[in-house]
């Protein structure tokens, strides 16, 4: 009506967020740490906030399965030294915090060593052995205890190895099995649903395996029959956390123990865990490992191995500075947010010359070498300010990315300027290439087989 009023009321702008949880630290590391360094650097000058005069930064509470040489890769990610919370005990089976529950499920492991055979066939004889007996075990006892077994999960060190693996599970698997039934090890046992995990599954398929996972083979339904093998890579390392898995083989010792330790630590979390290890007797580092197994597998936390981090490399400041440069410069002031708001970018401003001296700063604290990859870490950044203002100048305009031309534009010298082009299609326009994605810190080089004749033969 027209009795009414309307108050509107100004919104404040949102405060920073003052606590970063950072999950699975221990797999921050290599290429991919290298670039999250840098990037982090804008996450943590973005939230950083001025109380009474002083910077205050996020607090990061971080979990790691991995400690050695822990404090170092928090100096090199987050520019922060570290304190490990809950603190050691008196005695490492209760340390206040936590205690050991010895009548709590745990992990068996058990190697298996066949010198003299192939691989394939020890793999073979391992899963027909398992896949049988377990199928046994619950046919006497169809229970949740035996129902663990009954999934049989196939980790591999490579694809390559894994494809090979597949074509086992189908054909060599089941007619093992047959060979185990007429010894009487077994009952007859058809295999009929195996998947794999790898990188070679989209999304929305590697969801549907995850839901078949949590399917049991107590009281079985019509067309939502359980996973009996899974083969997966190490996408299994992180995020499947299926409480009813038992049973995992190993094919061949896994690069690191850090990622020993994460694959294996899939099965055995409700019910007590079996993992055999097949060890491939043609490799010397396995065989180590073999004749170590006791020692090995009583002290592996031990062994595992320190991480890599370093942010400002010089190849990691060539991939990944100009989009962090954009990033915090388009996050920090509203009127630059739009794709248009390129073009009014000013490299004298306060929030961008705080910026630059705070990489400047990061970099001398983090680099190993900290004044020389400071000066050069300054170089760039000037260069980098002077393209940018330089690129504001264009008479069409400037803007961040294709999103902000005109699609209606056809004429090609009447386009505004682009700043950024993704960095995996080398015809699109733009003056920097960035990442889309960090799943690209490392570019695939392309190799042509070219047959080759030779003209004396």
């Amino acid at each position: 009506t027209s009795d009414e009023v309307v108050i509107t009321k100004a919104a404040k702008l949102l405060a920073p967020p003052d606590l970063i949880i950072q999950d699975e630290l221990h797999l921050i590391s290599g290429p991919l740490g290298t670039l999250v360094g840098i990037y982090e650097s804008a996450v943590d000058a973005l939230c950083a906030r001025e109380i009474d005069g002083v910077r205050v930064r996020p607090k990061v509470i971080a979990s790691t399965a991995t400690v050695r040489r822990a404090s170092q890769q928090v100096r090199n990610l987050f520019d922060r030294e570290i304190a490990v919370f809950p603190p050691s005990g008196l005695d490492t089976s209760d340390s206040f915090f936590a205690t050991e529950a010895p009548d709590e499920p745990g992990r068996t492991y058990v190697g298996v060593f066949g010198p003299g055979k192939s691989i394939k066939t020890t793999l073979v004889r391992t899963y027909g052995a398992l896949l049988g007996r377990a199928n046994f075990e619950h046919i006497s006892d169809p229970s949740a205890e035996t129902d663990a077994y009954m999934t049989l999960v196939g980790y591999f060190n490579s694809l390559r190895e894994l494809g090979g693996a597949v074509r086992l599970v189908e054909d060599d698997v089941p007619s093992r099995l047959r060979t185990l039934k007429r010894r009487e090890f077994c009952d007859n046992r058809i295999l009929y649903e195996n998947q794999e995990l790898t990188s070679r599954k989209s999304s929305s398929r590697i969801a549907d395996v995850l839901d078949k996972l949590d399917r049991t083979f107590i009281d079985v339904k019509e067309r939502e029959y359980p996973i009996d093998t899974l083969l997966s890579s190490n996408m299994i390392s992180v995020g499947v956390d299926i409480d009813r898995l038992g049973l995992m083989v190993v094919s061949g010792q896994p690069k690191t123990t850090a990622e020993y330790i994460q694959a294996t630590s899939r099965v055995g979390r409700r019910y007590p865990g079996l993992v055999v290890q097949v060890y491939n007797w043609v490799r010397p580092r396995d065989i180590s490992h073999y004749e170590q197994f006791r020692h090995y597998h009583s002290t592996f936390y031990r062994h595992v191995e320190a991480t890599s981090v370093t942010p400002f490399s010089e190849r990691a400041i060539d991939r990944a500075l100009p989009a962090v440069l954009v990033a915090h410069t388009r996050l920090s002031e509203s009127e630059l947010a739009p794709e248009s708001g390129a073009a009014s970018f000013d490299p004298d401003t306060e929030s961008v010359r705080s910026y630059v001296k705070f990489l400047i700063d990061r970099a001398r604290s983090v680099a190993r070498h900290g004044d020389d990859v400071a000066d050069d870490l300054s170089q760039q950044l000037e260069n980098l300010l002077f393209v940018w203002d330089r690129l504001t100048k264009d008479p069409n305009g400037l803007v961040y990315s294709h999103r902000g031309q005109d699609k209606k534009q056809k004429d090609e010298t009447k386009r505004k300027a682009t700043l950024l082009r993704p960095m995996e299609q080398e015809s699109a326009r733009g003056e920097w290439r960035v990442a889309g994605s960090l799943r690209e810190v490392e570019e695939e080089i392309p190799i042509v087989l070219i047959d080759y004749v030779n003209e004396d033969s």
